[in-house]
């Protein structure tokens, strides 16, 4: 299913998702990445959690793509998420 997931991104859906990345600092970022853990695992047990701690905009698109696979993080929602908080910034 992540596979699926990943697939209906389209090619500009994944690249605005590495723009708007870039568009937040590192603190920003690994804030927005603790939204996705939260996201991913609302219905599971165990508390998800990555170990990317520099914030980079390499490392924390790595850690979606991760957390779409292994959890099944919608990467709609996550785009969605991504862009509300640019434009909460203004950026």
């Amino acid at each position: 299913m992540a596979l699926e997931q990943i697939g209906l991104l389209e090619r500009d859906e994944k690249r605005d998702l590495f723009v708007l990345l870039k568009r937040l600092d590192p603190r920003e970022r690994l804030d927005y990445l603790a939204w996705a853990c939260r996201e991913a695992g609302r219905n599971r047990p165990d508390k998800v959690t990555v170990t990317s701690s520099t914030g980079t905009e390499r490392d924390v698109w790595g850690d979606l793509m991760s957390l779409t696979f292994a959890y099944d993080l919608d990467p709609r929602a996550a785009l969605a998420e991504l862009v509300r908080r640019v434009r909460r910034l203004g950026r």
